[in-house]
């Protein structure tokens, strides 16, 4: 008989699949917008019709987006050059980000843990919270945000146990990720540098 811990990855990526089969039903009828959808949404446009990553102003011009992080309209953007449009593309980026979240909150939980059911049960709240499930719904950048940004922190935590250069390189370019996602992201980049400063214990190696 398979001990516990050899189920745990199988029944993680189950509750993945069960987020993203609630998602996809969730989102049937289209993904949820907000204003700040629409500009994320029409700079994503905007970037496919060459004008670059902008917005509309109000005389009808398209002029730089300055006051929104580039992360989330670009990668709507490339997923546009599949020919889907980038609202479309939103409502796939959101099911799949949301799949990728429960899975990796288990494995971070499981990592720290070695429990079974504890990073289940972490999957399992990831996966019916209602909160969650709204913010992954939406046009929003909060997804793209939540999945960089742990990941940043996750690989951040593994170099910190036992330094390696390819490790802080990831970690540095998952937060780089999450602050372009959303410029609250800076949070994640002092927690960086503290963890870096504070409790790194030796050089990083060369894998």
């Amino acid at each position: 008989m398979l001990r516990g811990k050899d189920h745990t990855i199988p029944l993680l990526g189950l509750l993945a699949r069960i987020g993203i089969a609630s998602l996809l039903f969730a989102t049937r009828w289209g993904i949820g917008i907000s204003p700040d959808s629409t500009t994320y949404v029409g700079a994503a446009r905007n970037l496919l019709n060459g004008h670059g990553l902008g917005t509309l102003s109000g005389t009808g011009e398209v002029v730089p987006m300055t006051h929104y992080p580039p992360l989330f309209p670009t990668l709507l953007a490339m997923i546009g050059v599949f020919g889907i449009d980038p609202l479309n593309g939103a409502r796939w980026l959101g099911v799949f980000l949301f799949g990728a979240n429960i899975l990796l909150v288990g494995l971070v939980i499981n990592r720290y843990t070695h429990g079974f059911w504890t990073s289940v049960f972490g999957s399992f709240i990831m996966l019916s919270s209602v909160d969650m499930l709204n913010i992954h719904s939406m046009a929003w950048s909060e997804p793209v945000f939540i999945m960089f940004g742990l990941l940043g922190l996750f690989l951040l935590a593994l170099h910190l146990e036992n330094p390696r250069s390819l490790l802080l390189i990831a970690s540095s370019g998952g937060i780089a990720l999450a602050f372009l996602a959303r410029y609250t992201g800076v949070a994640f980049v002092a927690t960086g540098m503290a963890g870096v400063f504070l409790l790194g214990r030796k050089e990083p190696t060369v894998p």
